[in-house]
């Protein structure tokens, strides 16, 4: 998978993660900083699966099959 693609994968995470402990703690208080963890966690994971599924990387010119390792 190319640098960029997962640099994107990164800061989309880090973006819903921040936004789900940002809007928690606005509508819950403190007590979101500790609970909230998990549900920003679990959101950047979707995010990812999400952008995953709707722009699947492209493969690399060496890569053999339905893998990005180059085998040989």
């Amino acid at each position: 998978m190319p640098f960029y693609y997962r640099a994107i994968l990164y800061v989309a995470y880090l973006f819903v993660a921040g936004l789900t402990m940002y809007k928690g703690y606005q509508n819950i208080g403190k007590g979101w900083l500790l609970l909230g963890l998990p549900f920003a966690a679990i959101f950047g994971f979707f995010v990812q699966v999400a952008i995953l599924r709707a722009f699947p990387p492209k493969l690399q010119a060496y890569a053999e099959g339905g893998t990005w390792l180059k085998l040989k």
